[in-house]
């Protein structure tokens, strides 16, 4: 199963289409375990930096891609949803990312 993780942020339905239509068994969902267990994660995000990073907060989202990283689980960011995965953004410095990137 391919978790597509909602916290709020992100084009959602078209990242889940996309997915399933390649054949894939996809799961919008914010609930950590599942997608911890997932057999794939997509972070998608749309907005400002900052805005996504209290939305991940919000779920544990944050916590949840750094243990991911750690296990070596494929995590797949898109747009701000990469973006995130930096230690940080220009965009918005007074707002830390998730950090399993540095810059």
């Amino acid at each position: 199963m391919i978790a597509i993780l909602d916290y709020g942020s992100g084009n959602l339905r078209s990242a889940e289409q996309a997915l399933t239509r390649i054949g894939g068994q996809v799961e919008v969902t914010s609930d950590f375990r599942k997608c911890l267990e997932a057999s794939g994660l997509v972070v998608p995000g749309v907005g400002a930096f900052g805005h996504c990073m209290n939305g991940l907060r919000r779920v544990q989202g944050d916590e949840l891609i750094r243990k991911r990283f750690e296990l070596q689980r494929p995590t797949l960011g898109i747009c701000v949803g990469l973006q995130v995965l930096f230690s940080g953004s220009s965009e918005s410095p007074e707002s830390s990312g998730v950090g399993v990137f540095q810059g």
